[in-house]
This record gives C-alpha cells, structure tokens and sequence, in this order.
C-alpha cells in the first residue's frame, strides 16, 4: 500500500513537472512512460539514468522556511512545484503547524 502511495505522488509530481514545461525532450518522454506504468521498472538502465540525472533532482525541494532546511517528501512535492510556477511559498509540514499555532499562516 504504501509503494503504491508512493508511486501516486511520484506521478503526481511527474505530472505537475510536464504541466510546467519545466522537464523536455527525453526526459519528459520517460516521465509519461513512468506516469503510464506508475513504476520505474520498465525503464532501460540509461532512462534510469536520465531519471536520476534530470528528473530526480527537480523532486528535492526544500521548505522555503531558510531556518528549516528540511526536504519535502514526496507527497508534497506536486504542490510545491504548484506553488513555486505561482509564487507562492511551499512550507514542510512541521513549519505549516508551527505557523498554524502562531498565526503567521
């Protein structure tokens, strides 16, 4: 249950990815084929390898609290390329409740 969770928010984020336009060529081929098969499975060793390369870096986004520093999982990574092509703040879950509790939400 939870790969399959996983899988979802990784195609989620792939999506959000190729909605922006900001992956193309190869990589936003296997981005569909990833999305299609919902697993990484299918894919040759230098696809992985693009995955890894081009793809894979875009996933690893960090709270935009400067004092937090953590890396969102990826369930929250397809909001926060959302909310970056918007202009708007992404904050990790422990910053959302911390601002939740003082009121600067």
């Amino acid at each position: 249950m939870e790969e399959q969770y996983e899988a979802e928010s990784r195609n989620e984020a792939l999506q959000a990815l190729l909605d922006y336009d900001l992956i193309e060529g190869a990589a936003a081929g296997i981005a569909k084929k990833v999305i299609g098969e919902s697993s990484l499975d299918g894919l040759s060793g230098k696809q992985k390898g693009v995955y890894q390369t081009v793809i894979h870096p875009h996933f690893e986004i960090a709270c935009d609290n400067e004092e937090c520093g953590q890396t969102l999982p990826m369930d929250m990574v397809a909001d926060a390329i959302r909310n970056d092509q918007a202009g708007e703040d992404f904050y990790c879950v422990d910053c959302q409740y911390q601002f939740r509790d003082r009121g600067d939400d």
